[in-house]
């Protein structure tokens, strides 16, 4: 365990130091991404901390590609860029809880319900990514075109993103355990049917974010965003709930995704 604990710790930091330098988290990011990745390599093993690891470099790829021409959209964003410490918990917090429940229980549905989680930040995370650049998405509440950006929109491209994304984590994780050759771990079948659960949950993110998520009007240049403030004023609360922010809609419909994928889990499982 301790042992466990040395290269958890040490690989976190190494990768949590790279990811400062290529600004992909801030400094309580960082230390954040260090006791989750730490927490994950400990009480799980290579599957458990490589999929996480492999949602963050994904996900960190995916926001610097054409940055230039998702900056439009990101102007709306509440968060772009470095993640904070929040981020990295909202992403992978629930993540590690499974972890935790399973090394002390070791219920088989407790793996389903980490890959439904990790493949909804995933599949969310992609979906926002690359349907950043879509010229046509629609919000998913009125159905009507609305800007690249807008909470609840959702695009062809996007969906696709999401699907894509949820089978990243499935593929991930599977072939991870084939590497450590993990006899008792889930087939592929069922790995792949779980994984699902966060296309779901993306989805639900979607759906969340357009209906109850704080919406805000910058009192400057009256332009409509999840930001509490722009142009060095403090924005007017239109819509939603003030509570809501990105960070818990992440948790929320990560919490739908582990919930759908358990789901499928026991349906295959009957």
């Amino acid at each position: 365990m301790l042992l466990k604990f040395i290269i958890g710790a040490s690989c976190s930091m190494v990768v949590s130091l790279l990811a400062i330098q290529l600004s992909m988290l801030s400094m309580s990011g960082a230390w954040a991404a260090v006791i989750v990745g730490t927490g994950m390599f400990t009480f799980g093993n290579l599957p458990w901390y490589g999929t996480l690891l492999s949602f963050f470099i994904s996900s960190s790829l995916l926001s610097k590609w054409r940055k230039k021409q998702k900056r439009k959209a990101e102007r709306m964003y509440e968060k772009t860029g470095k993640r904070d410490a929040l981020q990295v918990l909202a992403n992978g917090g629930l993540g590690l809880v499974f972890c935790v429940l399973y090394y002390f229980f070791s219920y088989e549905w407790l793996i389903a319900a980490f890959l439904g989680t990790m493949a909804t930040v995933n599949a969310d995370t992609w979906a926002t990514e690359i349907g950043g650049i879509s010229k046509n998405p629609r919000s998913v509440k009125t159905w009507k075109h609305v800007p690249a950006g807008t909470s609840g929109a959702v695009s062809t491209l996007g969906l696709f993103a999401s699907v894509l994304g949820s089978l990243w984590i499935a593929m991930t994780y599977f072939l991870l355990s084939v590497v450590i050759n993990i006899e008792d771990s889930l087939s592929l079948f069922v790995i792949t049917m779980c994984s699902m659960g966060g296309f779901v949950g993306a989805l639900s993110d979607s759906i969340i974010g357009s209906r109850w998520q704080a919406q805000y009007r910058c009192t400057v240049c009256l332009e409509k965003m999840e930001k509490k403030s722009h142009c060095g004023q403090p924005n007017d609360c239109i819509s939603g709930m003030k509570w809501l922010n990105n960070d818990m809609v992440n948790v929320i419909s990560s919490l739908i995704g582990a919930f759908v994928s358990v789901t499928v889990y026991m349906l295959l499982s009957m």
